[in-house]
């Protein structure tokens, strides 16, 4: 009996809530149930779609994280070009491959093995191990990923 009630409340009635939306003064996203005080905010208005609620327009919002910085995609003037010197054994090479792909960094590789055209780019540029790693003028040799973030973001 529980259960038929409980299932009855649940697709009987509509289901309305409403979330505020505000950047503070740090740049964080900040997300509540509440309306802030002082602050602009947005409304996101969320409707349970039920049969009796069929003929109302349903606002899409994606799955929301709080307190969560809002992540800006780079210009194409900020983008960075990244080129990898790498060979098809190396194990380094393949975890900064996986990274860069996981991260969706683009990135150029070159084999210096199969290239030879790369493999004097690479001895060029004072290239001792794989992979090497270059984006504009600076360059990184071997992998690490703490150490490619330094590298990345500098």
């Amino acid at each position: 009996m529980k259960i038929i009630f409980l299932l009855l409340i649940l697709f009987v009635f509509p289901l309305n809530a409403e979330l505020y939306k505000w950047v503070d003064e740090n740049g964080v996203t900040n997300y509540s149930d509440v309306k802030p005080e002082n602050k602009t905010s947005q409304e996101i208005v969320i409707k349970k779609q039920t049969s009796r609620t069929a003929h109302t327009k349903e606002t899409k919002v994606k799955p929301l994280l709080f307190n969560t910085k809002e992540q800006k995609k780079p210009s194409k003037s900020k983008k960075r070009r990244i080129v990898m010197y790498a060979a098809s054994w190396c194990g380094y090479c393949r975890k900064a491959r996986a990274y860069f792909t996981k991260n969706n960094i683009r990135f150029k590789e070159y084999d210096i093995e199969k290239d030879s055209t790369a493999k004097r780019k690479y001895e060029k540029l004072g290239g001792s191990g794989v992979p090497l790693i270059v984006m504009g003028k600076r360059k990184m040799q071997g992998f690490n990923e703490a150490k490619f973030k330094r590298f990345y973001t500098r």
